[in-house]
Formats: structure tokens, sequence, C-alpha cells
């Protein structure tokens, strides 16, 4: 049986199975940021105040995802909780085009230093999901078999 999105039991499994794959992922370059995760929308049963926070942080020597929030992050994305399904649990990467057009997914923090300093630019993420050949269709699992791998045990473990 599975466990509700973003509730605890759902945030243990799912960092189970990260954890689980971590030796299998390619190093892949990402600037150092502190990225702050505001999902909005939450049922009561996630979140009593119906906002789940998280975050993010590549400064270290690995990607760390928790939950809670950064001081002073670089970034923060609010995101409402059912285009965070669509990204987390059906991985449609697609869906962020959409919702980055239409105001669901928000960035809040200095872009412009961002941009300079990491190269940041969230004007390239249409062009950069083009590149890696993902269309209005697709799924994480069209670009890559382990993600799809992964992607078939979050969803095994969401109710």
């Amino acid at each position: 049986m599975g466990h509700e999105f973003l509730s605890p039991e759902w945030i243990t499994s799912v960092k189970a199975v990260r954890d689980e794959y971590a030796p299998q992922l390619p190093d892949v370059g990402v600037p150092p940021l502190k990225v702050n995760l505001l999902i909005t929308g939450a049922p009561e049963t996630v979140a009593a105040d119906g906002v789940v926070h998280a975050h993010a942080d590549t400064g270290g020597a690995t990607l760390a995802l928790d939950t809670g929030s950064l001081e002073d992050p670089d970034l923060t994305v609010t995101v409402d909780y059912d285009t965070a399904y669509d990204l987390l649990v059906t991985q449609k990467p697609n869906a962020a085009i959409g919702a980055f057009l239409s105001g669901r997914i928000r960035l809040a923090g200095d872009i412009e230093r961002l941009a300079a300093q990491t190269g940041f630019d969230p004007s390239s993420i249409p062009g950069l999901l083009a590149n890696l050949g993902v269309t209005g269709s697709s799924t994480l699992a069209d670009v890559d078999p382990l993600a799809a791998e992964i992607g078939g045990r979050i969803r095994a473990l969401t109710a």
C-alpha cells in the first residue's frame, strides 16, 4: 500500500529509494545553490497549513534534499501540489514548461545575481528540455531508463 504524496511516510520512502540508487546516478555538474521549496495547496493530512516546506542544497559533496527551510536561500521555488505531483510522481518534465508559463511555478530571489554567479537562467529550461528530446507527451522514462526505473518505484509507493 502506498503513502499519500508528500506525507512524512512518503518522504521517508522516497529518501530510501534515492539512497538506494545514489551510486548509480551520474555526476551532473550543478552550480552551488541553496533553494527553498514551497509546495502549496497540500491537503491538511500532509501539512496543516497547506504548505510543505523543503529544500535543496547543491553546495556540498552531494545534492542534499530534505524537508524544512534553509536560512538565506539563493532561490525560493513555489509550486502547487498538483504540479509537484506531475513533476515528482508522474515525472512529466514538460509539465514544468506549462507551470512556469501559467504561474504555477514561481521563483523568488535575485535571479540576475544567480545567473551571473552560476549561469542559471530559468528562460533556458524549455530549450534544455527540447535538447533532451522532451516533447509535450514525454516522461522522464522517454529520456532516461534509470529515471524510468526510479519513477516506477516512486509511483509504486504513492497512494
